[in-house]
């Protein structure tokens, strides 16, 4: 799990305490889903970026093998975004999130890749 500081401006600084714990997937998985065969997403590595809501840029995250990141970062608002996989037109990139952290706390999110399969 990669853990990493992000800048939050107004001169607060970020403690161990509060952050985003977060999953990236990817779905669908299979062409065709039904009770008797479901097709769950699955997890994903891949570019992450966090941004104080609003700003222009931020920082760039990984999430691992099975999907998780993680980033301290002071309480406040920010923009979470999946990225495009380099050289990759699939799985495309979901929509971004706006989330806020509060202090003493991780906010769970989930973002989301599109695999193309219909």
């Amino acid at each position: 799990m990669l853990v990493a500081g992000c800048g939050g401006g107004g001169g607060t600084t970020a403690t161990a305490n509060s952050g985003i714990d977060g999953l990236a997937l990817t779905g669908p998985t299979c062409p065709v889903e039904n009770v008797s065969s479901p097709c769950p997403p699955r997890p994903i590595a891949a570019p992450i970026e966090v941004s104080l809501a609003g700003g222009s840029s931020g920082q760039q995250i990984q999430s691992d093998s099975s999907g998780r990141f993680s980033i301290v970062l002071p309480p406040g608002e920010y923009t979470v975004r999946p990225l495009a996989i380099t050289n990759q037109a699939f799985p495309a990139p979901g929509p971004a999130q706006t989330v806020t952290v509060v202090a003493g706390q991780f906010v769970q999110v989930t973002v989301t890749y599109d695999t193309g399969i219909r």
